[in-house]
């Protein structure tokens, strides 16, 4: 969430690189994957259950090309 510290710092990283966030209101793996695809997504951060999600909702399907880097953040 924005909110909290890990969220404000993602808008400030962005801000700083002249990145563009994507932000979407809540967590829809089958969305955010495709998202990632269609919005060239390079960078993504998540926690663990989300990925989680993102993983099994692609199935056998590869990462796109675009994404360079996911950060796992969380416990």
């Amino acid at each position: 969430p924005l909110f909290h510290i890990a969220g404000l710092s993602i808008l400030v990283r962005a801000a700083l690189a002249g990145a563009c966030v994507v932000a979407v209101p809540r967590f829809e793996a089958a969305r955010v994957g495709a998202l990632v695809e269609s919005e060239a997504i390079t960078h993504a951060s998540l926690v663990a259950t989300m990925l989680a999600e993102l993983l099994r909702a692609s199935g056998t399907r590869s990462a796109p090309r675009s994404l360079r880097l996911v950060l796992v953040g969380g416990g």
